[in-house]
């Protein structure tokens, strides 16, 4: 089976001296962290120019970090389907879409196709030479919004790069649950729930994640965001609205609470049909992996999320 093979150098600006592997698994988000391990006993990993060969090594300030990524083609797993892609802007290096709600991003425990990577494939073939079919970021199944897909192995390495340095600027918009009078930014530290595995939660024993969020109108008993996450972490914006107690409408996993007693019939409609969270990533800003020149797409809000803003009663 053919392999794609990519160096990634990367300069340590942590000064906590944490374990080789688990550093990797921070900069590198994409890829899991037994794939890290493996890649460093197989000894693809250097420290200033030194091969290192224990995922236990502690790395320090200023370090030198070259690895080299191999993975197979995917096409054995990640078969081809012929799933609509709304292309927003395409051009050799990469590829803006506009996810819609339902779709997953790539295959994995329980859906093995009819995913984001299934529909790639099928749409260039070419895409099964990159890593995770040029995915570089993820939108959970049920949010809808703009994504950046690389086309080839120089805009891939590209975007990880930025998305490494916290360059590309994601904006997204959410109808959240109660009124919000000014914006404000979140910083804690997200992990796996223990009481329940598919779920997060704020945990002192995960990984940083700030969040910052603005007002962009008030309802009278929701508001409309604009959020902007300087993290990536898993759920992170759901969790974090959750638990400053305003979360997003429609989120069955951390918004039980989204619907009141008293909400309003035609509020109540809109929200079930939009069955799903009202999060929409609305904006991405980045350089262009072949230009450098700084760009900026949107993505207009989907019809069930224009619905359910559309129903809402305004604060007199």
């Amino acid at each position: 089976m053919q392999q794609t093979i990519t160096t990634y150098h990367i300069s340590v600006l942590d000064k906590s001296q944490m374990r080789l592997d688990l550093y990797l698994a921070t900069q590198l988000p994409e890829y899991s962290r037994s794939n890290i391990s493996t890649w460093i006993k197989q000894g693809n990993v250097k420290i200033n120019s030194d091969t290192i060969l224990k995922a236990k090594e502690k790395i320090t300030y200023k370090d030198h970090i070259e690895i080299k990524i191999k993975l197979s083609n995917q096409n054995d797993t990640w078969h081809k389907q012929n799933i609509k892609i709304n292309i927003i802007f395409e051009d050799e290096e990469i590829l803006l879409i506009n996810k819609p709600a339902g779709l997953t991003v790539h295959p994995g425990a329980g859906q093995a196709d009819n995913t984001l990577a299934n529909a790639l494939h099928y749409y260039d073939e070419n895409q099964n030479k990159l890593p995770r079919m040029g995915i570089v970021h993820r939108l959970d199944k049920d949010t809808s919004g703009i994504m950046v897909v690389a086309k080839t192995l120089k805009a891939h390495k590209s975007l990880v790069t930025q998305l490494q340095n916290r360059t590309i600027l994601k904006t997204y918009h959410a109808i959240i649950t109660g009124t919000i009078i000014a914006g404000a930014t979140i910083v804690n530290k997200i992990g796996r729930d223990p009481n329940k595995r598919t779920a997060m939660t704020v945990n002192p024993n995960g990984k940083e994640a700030i969040t910052h969020y603005r007002v962009i109108k008030k309802f009278e008993k929701h508001t409309l965001l604009q959020v902007n996450i300087e993290t990536g972490r898993t759920h992170q914006i759901r969790v974090h609205m959750s638990h400053i107690k305003h979360p997003i409408v429609g989120d069955k996993t951390y918004g039980k609470t989204t619907i009141s007693s008293n909400t309003a019939p035609h509020i109540l409609n809109s929200i079930k049909k939009l069955d799903r969270q009202a999060l929409h990533a609305f904006e991405l800003e980045l350089d262009h992996p072949g230009t450098n020149e700084r760009i900026k797409f949107t993505c207009p809000y989907p019809s069930d999320f224009e619905e359910l803003l559309n129903s809402l009663d305004i604060v007199q």
